[in-house]
């Protein structure tokens, strides 16, 4: 059996994530990572000194971290419930109270016109009807008259045909 090489791995797949920390912005290669040694174990070293933050905490200064006898001592200001809790709860209350008294005196109109229409409507339907009741009755009129009238031609005319038949019976 004969020894194969052995495969190795590129750069890129064993060098660190690209990160503002491990880049060095050059002429050449335009901010790609670095793969230099020192470069390589200053990043580590640094993303191992990193809090849960990514804030580096070798490098932070006393100002940006105070210890904790500073916070301790360190007078806070005090805590305006009036403003921060009391007055926008009293404010939303107050709107809510008006929404409802608008939301009230719009639905007591809504229920007067409405009351308004359903009163309205039989004395308008009322009037309508009987104007309807008043045309149909006249209308029956005119044909019942119109009936008489033809009654009345058609008994002139029986007479008539009555009359003329005697007339010829009796010659």
């Amino acid at each position: 059996m004969t020894d194969s090489p052995k495969p190795t791995i590129p750069d890129y797949v064993s060098s660190p994530p690209l990160s503002a920390r491990n880049c060095r912005a050059s002429p050449d290669n335009d901010a790609l990572p670095s793969s230099s040694p020192e470069t390589v174990t200053s990043s580590v070293n640094r993303d191992h000194n990193a809090d849960s933050n990514g804030v580096d905490t070798q490098t932070t200064s006393p100002l940006m971290n105070p210890s904790i006898p500073d916070v301790i001592t360190e007078d806070f200001p005090p805590f305006d419930v009036q403003s921060m809790i009391v007055k926008p709860f009293q404010e939303e209350t107050d709107r809510d109270v008006a929404f409802e008294e608008e939301l009230g005196k719009r639905f007591l109109d809504v229920m007067r016109e409405c009351n308004a229409w359903a009163s309205s409507r039989p004395k308008y339907e009322r009037e309508a009807f009987s104007a309807l009741m008043d045309q149909s009755i006249s209308t029956l009129i005119e044909a019942e008259m119109e009936q008489d009238g033809l009654r009345k031609r058609l008994a002139d005319y029986l007479q008539e045909v009555q009359s003329a038949l005697e007339r010829l019976a009796g010659f």
